[in-house]
């Protein structure tokens, strides 16, 4: 019997209500802000922030995203906090 386009995809839907959602891929999305402020003498952060016309000089905008891909859950979670450590360290 050939299967049809019906068909397929009720089997497609009960397949992946079979497979538990943590064994999916799964992804994460970063949002960062970035303000770029000056630095007085002391260290002390002023109040004027960069804007998108100064950023733009750079090749960057005030906003950025990021995408993490991994192949399950937890290895998207491991991902995004191993990702968050290393900007951590290098800072």
């Amino acid at each position: 019997m050939r299967e049809t386009m019906f068909s397929k995809l009720i089997r497609n839907r009960v397949e992946k209500d079979i497979e538990p959602v943590r064994a999916r891929p799964h992804a994460a999305i970063i949002t960062l802000k970035i303000e770029v402020r000056e630095l007085d003498s002391n260290g002390i952060i002023g109040e004027s922030v960069l804007g998108n016309a100064r950023l733009s000089k750079f090749g960057i905008r005030d906003k950025a995203r990021i995408m993490i891909k991994g192949a399950t859950e937890a290895e998207c979670v491991v991902k995004v906090k191993n990702l968050l450590e290393n900007l951590n360290e290098k800072t």
